[in-house]
């Protein structure tokens, strides 16, 4: 875990970062939450043998 500030379509976050490593399948997922959102990730993602396989972002957020 370690923080983080993202830019992203919704706006720029400052975040604490998860990373798990898959060592099965060699994957590595990283969940970006957003300290003053609660709830889902606003950026997540998944790389296989360094590439990026899988991307979800936060593109809009509204109080």
């Amino acid at each position: 875990m370690t923080s983080e500030s993202v830019d992203i379509p919704a706006g720029r976050f400052s975040c604490m970062l998860f990373t798990l490593t898959d060592r099965e399948t060699n994957e590595v997922s990283r969940f970006c939450f957003a300290r003053e959102l609660p709830g889902a990730p606003v950026l997540y993602y998944t790389e296989k043998a360094g590439k990026r396989v899988m991307t979800a972002t936060l593109i809009e957020h509204r109080r």
